[in-house]
Order: structure tokens, then sequence, then C-alpha cells
């Protein structure tokens, strides 16, 4: 074992079990917070030792043993990541779940709740980083050990966005001396570490639920409360006049199971009086009655409801009259909450709403993506030199903060180039899903504003293969996508030029509009009839009266309309 461990990677230091008993005792609180089943990956895992540490603190018997120790599991499920061969194969002869070789390129929808880590002290920043992405997709927690100099001289564009992770979720950080030199160390190091602990919150989307909250929620204690007439006083909208007779439906088959449910308790009841003397070994049901797959009993009448419900809302669901006014996102977000509906009356009140708030959050999150897009390509990666040209400011409305997104932008993005060193000899490789995924989002915030002209070009599709033959063929400069020009730098930025000088005008309009950095009549108003502070700000962001007023003649070309943006995305993936 040593033999190999000194032949191996000079990087590679095994995490001495002493330091993890003191991560284990200086970190009590953390734990508290982690389910006791457990899902834990272990990236740089080497030889599998902090993977083993979680092993031994699995035990069926946690609920007699939790007391013992502060840190203890009663099921873990475990996957390691490990780029050495050597150790991948120590890995894999200890049966331990090996998902991936390099951790930087890893790409799982897998929860992990736990990320606990040992990375190379050489780029122990990235490795963080990584995780930490990974966390934020659910919500969960990384535990890293760096190389303490990492932590205290942030001087890299790497480690400054590193340290505005850390700070935006209040991570704890303890630093160690002489942990890699004690007795049960492999490979020993008086180099000083650091142990970070950052927890992520769950999104909002996982923990808020936009579809029930206005919905009329079934009262289980009045089912018979159907009243077919009631309906027929509401205005169903144009368009969805098939509803009428779809609840119509619903309410009779309903009345109708229930007649039958009553009649049968009426049988079973009259039939228990009769012959409820025989002997009930040697009795045999003439007629049996099931809901569901169960006897009838008291809970059968709201069961057999709230599975007549489920039916309906689900073919509801999937109808193309009702969905096809829907777009592909809000489709989606409708049928995982289907299950979720057997206990909403099937009413006409309880559709129309879901569908204004299905329009209305998806409106939403529009909004957010744009407002995402324009602050990934302004301020925030402001903190590093290289990015100050992104922004080009303007006398705001009522402000002195407001700002454009340039035609160029520069953002980082790491994990597109990697460079792996075997045998003495240094090799660069393209990472395409690196450059893709995180590009993506960005393209497809701009597929709600752009002209109608671009909706015959898939956005992702477009920009996968374009990256994808450009990076086959070893090109990662000057890429023609469908919004940008993209050229990716060993250094770890993305140079982005926008093609299309009108949709980037549309872009800061629609965002200066939305943080009223813009007068409300911009755009709308000729420039003769602005007061003199609307005409500051429109020479300003539109460099005068000729600029403002090819917007004020050109308004469907400029001037955004929010509630047309989900027309524009109507029948197509967002």
């Amino acid at each position: 074992m040593n033999i190999t461990i000194r032949n191996i990677n000079p990087e590679f230091f095994p995490t001495p079990k002493s330091f993890l008993e003191k991560i284990e005792i200086d970190f009590a609180d953390l734990w508290e917070k982690l389910p006791r089943n457990i899902s834990i990956l272990e990236p740089s895992a080497g030889k599998g030792d902090i993977a083993e540490w979680f092993k031994h603190r699995t035990s069926e018997n946690y609920y007699w043993r939790q007391d013992r120790r502060c840190l203890y599991f009663s099921k873990s499920d475990i996957d390691c990541i490990e780029i050495e061969p050597e150790l991948r194969s120590m890995l894999k002869g200890k049966s331990y779940h090996l998902v991936h070789d390099d951790f930087l390129t890893f790409s799982s929808l897998k929860r992990y709740d736990l990320i606990f880590m040992n990375p190379p002290f050489s780029n122990g920043d990235k490795h963080l980083l990584k995780a930490i992405d990974m966390q934020e997709r659910y919500g969960g927690m990384v535990v890293c050990i760096l190389n303490a100099e990492t932590i205290r001289n942030p001087h890299s564009n790497v480690r400054k966005i590193l340290k505005q992770k850390l700070d935006k979720y209040e991570a704890q950080i303890k630093f160690y001396d002489g942990m890699f030199a004690t007795y049960d160390t492999e490979r020993k190091t008086d180099v000083e570490v650091a142990v970070v602990a950052v927890q992520t919150p769950m999104p909002e989307e996982f923990s808020q639920s936009f579809i029930f909250d206005r919905l009329d929620k079934a009262k289980a204690e009045e089912p018979f409360g159907f009243d077919g007439e009631a309906e027929g006083k509401e205005i169903v909208p144009e368009g969805l006049d098939f509803l009428d007779s779809y609840i119509r439906d619903y309410n009779d088959e309903v009345k109708a199971g229930i007649a039958i449910l009553k009649e049968y308790s009426a049988y079973a009841s009259i039939r228990k009086i009769r012959f409820g003397h025989i002997d009930s070994e040697h009795d045999v049901e003439t007629l049996l009655l099931k809901v569901n797959g169960e006897d009838t009993d008291k809970n059968s009448l709201n069961s057999y409801i709230e599975a007549v419900r489920l039916r309906y809302w689900k073919s509801l669901f999937i109808n193309p009259r009702f969905v096809g006014k829907l777009t592909n996102k809000m489709q989606s977000e409708l049928y995982s909450s289907v299950t979720e509906m057997k206990y909403y009356d099937f009413t006409l009140h309880n559709i129309l709403e879901l569908m204004t708030q299905l329009r209305d959050n998806t409106l939403k999150g529009i909004e957010d993506s744009l407002m995402t897009l324009f602050d990934t390509f302004s301020t925030k990666y402001s903190y590093i030199d290289e990015t100050s040209k992104n922004i080009h400011y303007y006398n705001g409305w009522k402000t002195n903060k407001a700002h454009k997104v340039n035609k160029r932008v520069i953002i980082p993005l790491r994990g597109v180039w990697s460079n792996w060193k075997y045998s003495g000899k240094d090799h660069w490789s393209l990472s395409q899903y690196e450059a893709i995924s995180t590009l993506r989002d960005l393209a497809k915030a701009l597929d709600y504003i752009a002209d109608p002209v671009y909706s015959n070009i898939d956005t992702h599709h477009n920009l996968e293969n374009q990256i994808k033959i450009n990076f086959d063929m070893g090109n990662a400069s000057n890429i023609e996508t469908k919004y940008f020009i993209l050229t990716f730098y060993k250094k770890g930025t993305c140079h982005i030029v926008f093609k299309d000088d009108e949709l980037l005008e549309k872009f800061n309009l629609y965002v200066g509009r939305q943080r009223d950095w813009l007068p409300p009549c911009y755009g709308r108003k000729a420039y003769k009839d602005l007061d003199e502070e609307e005409r500051a700000v429109a020479d300003s962001f539109s460099g005068g009266e000729e600029g403002y007023n090819e917007i004020f003649e050109n308004p469907t070309k400029y001037l955004v309309d929010s509630s047309q943006m989900l027309l524009l995305t109507e029948g197509t993936s967002v």
C-alpha cells in the first residue's frame, strides 16, 4: 500500500483518520442538518479514506448508537470520483461506486446531501466551486479540506468568485496546523489547511407550491356536496367551452358512483342483519364491492371521489384543447403536480385559476431569466478587472446607477479547458458539456424577446451543434451561434459578442424599463414631447434624438410587451 502511494501523483495526500475525527467534533453542529438516510459524494476520493469513514458511520442500529457519536447515519449511499488509474483500481477493489474520473468534468442530475472532499491543493479552489455549483441546484452541504492559502489569499479570479460564494452562504471556515503530520498520516506535509463547510439552501421551486395556493380545496367532510347546476353560473371563456361537458361528465360519474356506494352500503347492512348469525368462517360473500382495490368501508366514498377527480384532472392535463394553450414548461409543471390534484374539486373555478397561476408563474420565470442574464452580463462579475468593460453607464431615471450591457461581454467559464498531465506531457482538451450547460440558459432567455424570425432555430441544438463541431476540430475561437459569437480562453473566460444590435437594444430597454431606470413613457412618447429630465435620459441612453426616434418609430421592434412573451414561447421548449 505504501509503495503504491509513493508512486502516485505527489499531490495525493490521504486524509488521516485523526483529522476526520477532529472535523467531526469541530463541525458537530452541522451534522444535525444532514438526513439520517444520506447520499454522499467524495470527489478526488484517492483510495477511499473519507468514504470508508462514512461507511463506518453507517449502522442499522443508528437509533441505538447515535448518542455515542455526533456523526452517525442509518443508511448511506456513497459515490466516488478519482482521476488516478491506480487509485481507481483500489476503489473498485473495495466495491465503491466509482461514478467518474475527473470531478471538474463530472455531470450528474443526482442529488447529494453531502459532498465531502480533499481535493488537490494546487486547484482546490476550482474543485470547491464545482461542488458548490452542484449543490446550488437542489440544496445541500459541502465540506472541503483546502490549502489554507486558497482562503487567506484570494488573488486569482477563481478565488475571488469562490470568496463571493462563501460569503453569500456564510460558510464556516476553520484553520489547522499539523493535521497532515500526525502519527496516522500516510504521506506527511506541514502545510496549513482550512476546512470549509458550506450549506446551500433548497431553491424556492422545491419548497413552494404556486399551483395550489388559490385553489378551492375539496372538503372531505362534505363528500355529497356536488351541484352541477352551480357550475353553470360561471361563464366559460371562449375556446374553453368544452370544459362545460367535461365538468358535467365528472359530476354525473361521481353522483352515479355515490348512488352505487349508497345502495351497496344498504345491501351490506340488510345482509348483516339477516345473516349475521352465520359463522363468518363458513360465510361466502355473494356480492363484494371494491374501491381502488380495497373492500368498502366508511372511507370508501371519499377514496372513490378522489380517484375520479384524479382521473379527470389527468385527462384534462393531456387534452390538447387545454394544454395546447400552455407552453411546454407550463405543461410540464402542470403534469408534475397531477397526483396532488385529487384533493381539489374538478370545478371551472379551479381550472381557470390553475391556468391563471401557470401563466403568471411562467411570466415571472421569464422575467427572472432575463434579469439573471442581464446581471450575468453586467454586475455579477464586476469585481473581476477584465469584465469592467461589460457595462455602459448612462444617466438613469431618478438614479445615477443605470447601465446597459455592451455588445461584447466577458464572463468566467470554468471547466471548458482541461489540462491533463500524464507521463510528463501537457494535453489541453475542450469540454463541450461545460460550455453548453453554462451558455444554454443564457441564450434561451433571449428567446422570450427575440424577433419571431429566430423561432425556426432551436436554441439548444444550435448552441450544442456549433460548439461540438468547433471543439471537435480543436477550435475555440469565433464560434457563431444563434445569438452570440463565442471565444473561449484557457485562462477561464468566455468572450461573447452579440450578433444582433437591435436585439441587444431591446434587451437593455426591457431591463431598463423593468428596473425603472427609464421613464415610463420611454419609447412611447415623441422626443419633442419629452420634458427636460426625460430628454436627458434619452440622450444618455439612446445617444440623442435620432437614436431615440428609432425606438419611438419602431415600438414592436424594440419595446417588449410582457403579456406577449408567453405567446412568443407558445408551443416551444422553454
